[in-house]
């Protein structure tokens, strides 16, 4: 689910919901099996359907999964969590079968407590929920993404992710050191 919320540039909230227990799980607020699209493009890339979120409450909003390169592509993640942990269409999206194979609920709290658990084992600071949607939202632009894309992806309602923006030294560096200055039309006579 981090791989997710990373690259779909998503909410913790619009995927996790807050509470692990199962009786209190309600598919109006929260992703299930059936909320996971077929396959976007031959790279796998998803759709994912969110009941409800911040902007759009009720109405909900689908997010793109992008298929991606490498350990992190959240399409293979996706389709692995699925797998494993016997995912059905009515099943919490968010959720995993213990060691007993009973059915748990992953909520946002003991995601974030397991990364920060192995973040902090790797020497790294302790980050909350809100760093996935503005990681991925720096990780686009810091590929060169144009700003309308990661905007419209990101499910951006206003500028406001502009001043998210990370590694602002990087971006220069990347997008406007050493441009070449237009030839003939603005040349000096």
């Amino acid at each position: 689910m981090a791989f997710v919320a990373f690259y779909a540039q998503a909410r913790l909230g619009e995927l996790l919901p807050s509470s692990a227990r199962t009786d209190a799980f309600d598919a109006k607020f929260h992703p299930v099996g059936i909320d996971v699209g077929e396959d976007a493009s031959e790279k796998g890339t998803k759709l994912l359907h969110l009941p409800w979120t911040k902007v759009k409450k009720e109405k909900g909003e689908d997010v793109v999964v992008t298929a991606q390169r490498g350990r992190t592509n959240p399409v293979t993640a996706l389709k692995d969590h699925i797998f494993l942990n016997d995912i059905g269409d009515d099943d919490p999206l968010a959720s995993y079968l213990d060691e007993n194979g009973v059915r748990k609920i992953l909520t946002g709290r003991a995601m974030m407590a397991r990364c920060n658990e192995l973040w902090t084992q790797k020497g790294l600071v302790r980050l909350t929920g809100h760093c996935f949607r503005i990681g991925g939202t720096t990780f686009y632009l810091l590929a060169g993404v144009s700003t309308d894309v990661v905007k419209a992806l990101g499910r951006w309602s206003s500028d406001a992710f502009l001043r998210y923006w990370r590694s602002l030294e990087l971006l220069s560096i990347l997008h406007i050191e050493m441009i070449e200055p237009p030839t003939n039309r603005l040349a000096v006579e």
